[in-house]
């Protein structure tokens, strides 16, 4: 019986250990940041083309950066991760105003990605949402001047890597991380308004620095 039990613990401990060098080691979870920014989409010059490029405070929109860093897999067979996504959800945050408390919006989408290279070094991804889609479901507000929290998962073979917090005021993490665990019933979701670089003029700059993504 001793023994029988010795063997379990061992088979247990080994699986634990496979567990741990498969995913555990990746040093995501540990170093996964995320911030928010606006910004005006890059701007390129043309010819033969008519009209301006508009810059005011509505062709603004709102980009969230993640970036961590994985281990140094040497390891041939896991070296690449295939397939990871990031599930991104940027709310805009409740306030009091004018005596009454704003209805939360929360703006959601994923990214696929084709692989991930454990390669030891800093990975970037940059997730947008365009100021469109932001007035279509916040016409009422100005996208430089709201309160905005964000969370966002990577994952890669249906395994969570490293989920991350941040918003573009002074939100701490934990309340952050409350309004995600109890998103208010009356809140208004806007699925799939959220964005990768493809299919804006974000995926022709920086080209090298980014996470290589699977075409829409």
């Amino acid at each position: 019986m001793k023994n029988t039990f010795k063997t379990l613990f061992i088979l247990f401990l080994f699986v634990c250990s496979w567990g741990f060098c498969a995913f555990g080691a990746e040093q995501i979870g540990k170093t996964i940041k995320v911030s928010l920014s606006t910004a005006f989409p890059p701007q390129a010059r043309t010819t033969g083309t008519s009209g301006a490029n508009v810059t005011n405070a509505r062709s603004l929109w709102l980009q969230a950066d993640v970036k961590f860093k994985t281990k140094d897999e040497k390891n041939a067979a896991r070296r690449f991760l295939d397939n990871p996504v990031l599930d991104i959800q940027i709310a805009v945050y409740p306030s009091k105003r004018a005596g009454k408390t704003e209805k939360a919006v929360v703006f959601s989408g994923k990214i696929d990605y084709i692989t991930l290279e454990r390669d030891g070094r800093e990975h970037y991804l940059k997730a947008l949402l365009p100021s469109l889609l932001f007035r279509k479901y916040a016409y009422d507000r100005q996208l430089d001047r709201t309160d905005f929290v964000v969370k966002v998962s990577y994952s890669a073979g249906g395994k969570v890597l490293g989920t991350a917090y941040g918003s573009n005021k002074s939100v701490q993490e934990k309340e952050i991380r409350n309004f995600f665990n109890a998103v208010p019933r009356n809140a208004v979701q806007a699925p799939g308004t959220v964005w990768g670089r493809q299919g804006t003029t974000w995926s022709i700059i920086e080209v090298n620095k980014y996470e290589m993504e699977k075409l829409r």
